[in-house]
């Protein structure tokens, strides 16, 4: 998507407005407090001599100064606490909201759909599908997206949501909630989460205090006046709270209700589903008890009576937002059919794993051709998703059976080690890898994987990569303890010929640092620059310049290109070594702290490597979208026609 880095950029400086925020919220709670510590040594002081000499502790300036970092210090660590909670990313969200787990398991051809929706969008992007998530006890029309990075992003919906919208409705939303995820705003609604409990957590200690004075005996006054001291400090916290998260939020919902529209090219879509909640009697009102904490998440407003007031909202009006995306609209809202509004997908029954085509693929190849057009005009930038009834389209190619097997964990799994398997030209080796997998993952497993052969054998490794991708959600599903049996035989199967192939390098790396681990990934800081990453930029550009060399000099002259886009580094071509596979993971881990300015530098270089010789390779592909997987962004599009000029088209 183009500004797809600035907006991640403005994310992360929202964040640091959020830090200056939460400063001034907790300089008032402070000040909160000192004026109740005022009052209490006030009436100290009537029972002292006027001319005593107070102790440095009782002067004003001491007791402000202690107010304020008392408070700070209590801030913080609640704030501290509550994002270590959450450091499961999206699956945090989720479970807090006692939602239910659809990805693999769904029950209906509502469900179905949804899973459908979401899968054409995360290869629209060109990045991992998210797990899905439904809301069973809520009839409302409301969806959120959460997660620290890609890989642990996910999506999820309201039943209502599911039984009151049309499929172009609903992809108007999940397309939203994507928006959310692909601009970095999903990382900072869970920092904003952890923020505002911080401020919350001081009123909840208070009424905590006020019940223990009332229920006990011994020094219960005390505790009730101590108590009705700090709920006051924290009431002011609370308060404070929700104008940040609604200020900070509310904005965001615009850009992401004008990327939906870019995403699907179907301004309808998005626009009669706020319309739907607008004239529908349960609205976007979500009544689970953590809704309130988790209102900033949600597509529309949940409804608390608190925030009904404008400044506490955290998403704009609904008239407004239509009106952005329908400049013609008269205000009229609409009122759902009873019922279910489209029971199943159009047409014919799909089968378990299908993907449907969007029906919009006639305007977005027009809109990508103007897109190409525009290019030639600024060559700046690159243009980044592809199209999704284009990757739908290649889906659909692919054999059902590789499809159906993406969306079950013990499928799944046979579908990676197929993947790593040698091709049919090399039985003997084949069947001692077979053997391998009995061993290490048993026989079951030996024999699914023994199935899926042939028509692994029959497709591309981007194909692969893609199936690996669309295997992401069940693949997450795993145990802890088949997380690492999945690991050790993927990392036996890399191993037994002895030689490491860029496809299974980045398959490995993909694996490891996604899908395979077994503890949470710690979310990463992103604030690195390109000049810090010196080492590992050369190493990145060296290894795509080689895997893309058709003779001995193309390696240099990939090279150049890239670097052409990275003025100011000094970089030099590494010769070609099994190093430079080697030591790619490590690279790609530490490039994660990049900024997302200095992401978009690296990916535009990068992709300009790759398009230098006028071709582009199954492997250049490959290690291409495992730069973009370890970046957090979508695989550009390019375009071979303007390969000196710009990164355009989808691949």
């Amino acid at each position: 998507m183009r500004n797809f880095f600035e907006h991640q950029d403005r994310a992360q400086r929202r964040t640091s407005l959020l830090l200056v925020c939460m400063s001034l919220a907790v300089l008032a709670m402070g000040s909160t407090l000192f004026g109740f510590v005022w009052l209490a040594r006030s009436l100290l002081l009537l029972r002292v001599p006027p001319n005593a000499v107070l102790p440095p502790a009782l002067q004003l300036g001491h007791l402000y100064m202690w107010c304020v970092l008392g408070t700070a210090a209590a801030v913080a660590a609640a704030s501290i606490l509550r994002i270590w909670s959450l450091r499961d990313g999206g699956r945090s969200v989720a479970h807090m909201l006692d939602a239910r787990l659809v990805s693999g398991q769904a029950r209906d051809d509502l469900e179905r759909r949804l899973l459908n929706v979401v899968t054409e969008m995360a290869l629209a992007a060109g990045v991992p599908v998210p797990q899905v998530y439904v809301l069973d006890g809520e009839r409302s029309i409301n969806a959120l997206a959460a997660g620290w990075e890609l890989e642990d992003a996910i999506i999820c919906t309201t039943r209502g949501c599911l039984e009151k919208l049309t499929r172009a409705e609903l992809s108007g939303v999940v397309a939203h909630e994507f928006s959310h995820i692909l601009h970095g705003d999903a990382r900072l609604n869970l920092r904003l989460m952890g923020t505002v409990y911080g401020m919350l957590s001081i009123g909840l200690l208070g009424q905590q205090l006020m019940r223990a004075g009332r229920m006990g005996q011994k020094n219960g006054l005390f505790l009730v006046l101590f108590g009705f001291m700090i709920a006051t400090v924290g009431a002011v916290g609370g308060v404070l709270g929700k104008l940040v998260k609604a200020a900070v939020s509310r904005q965001r919902e615009f850009l992401a209700d004008a990327a939906a529209v870019q995403f699907t090219r179907d301004p309808s879509g998005i626009a009669g589903a706020l319309k739907k909640i607008g004239g529908y009697g349960f609205g976007a009102r979500v009544d689970g008890v953590a809704a309130a904490e988790a209102s900033h998440f949600f597509f529309g407003e949940v409804g608390r009576a608190f925030d009904d007031l404008a400044w506490f909202s955290t998403h704009p009006p609904l008239n407004q937002r239509i009106t952005r995306i329908e400049p013609s609209f008269d205000g009229a809202f609409v009122t759902p059919p009873e019922g279910i509004a489209e029971p199943s997908e159009p047409g014919p029954r799909l089968a378990r794993g299908e993907r449907r085509v969007s029906a919009h693929a006639e305007p977005e190849r027009a809109l990508a051709a103007q897109l190409m057009a525009a290019r030639t005009a600024n060559t700046n930038a690159p243009v980044l998703g592809s199209s999704a009834p284009e990757a739908a389209e290649k889906l659909g190619r692919l054999p059902e059976r590789l499809r159906q097997s993406c969306e079950s964990s013990f499928s799944a799994c046979g579908l990676v080690f197929a993947m790593l398997c040698q091709s049919e030209s090399t039985p003997p080796r084949t069947r001692a890898q077979l053997e391998c997998i009995r061993q290490l993952a048993g026989g079951a497993l030996a024999r699914e994987t023994e199935q899926l052969l042939p028509l692994i054998w029959n497709t591309s490794r981007p194909d692969r990569l893609a199936l690996a991708t669309l295997a992401a959600p069940a693949l997450r599903a795993l145990e802890s303890s088949h997380k690492r049996m999945l690991q050790r035989t993927v990392a036996a199967l890399i191993a037994e010929d002895g030689a490491t192939s860029v496809f299974e390098h980045v398959l490995g790396y993909v694996l490891a640092a996604h899908w395979s681990g077994t503890e949470p990934r710690t979310p990463s800081r992103r604030n690195s620059t390109l000049a810090a990453h010196v080492s590992e930029v050369q190493l990145v550009l060296s290894a795509l310049s080689h895997t893309g060399a058709a003779f001995a000099d193309s390696a240099g002259a990939a090279f150049a290109a890239g670097v052409r886009r990275l003025p100011g580094l000094p970089l030099a071509l590494l010769p070609a070594s099994p190093r430079l596979l080697s030591g790619l993971a490590p690279a790609l881990d530490s490039l994660r702290a990049l900024r997302p300015i200095a992401c978009e530098a690296l990916v535009d270089a990068c992709a300009h490597a790759v398009l230098a010789d006028q071709r582009v390779t199954e492997d250049e592909i490959t290690l291409l979208r495992a730069v973009c997987l370890a970046l957090g962004v979508p695989l550009p599009r390019l375009d071979l026609s303007q390969a000196s000029g710009g990164v355009s088209s989808a691949h």
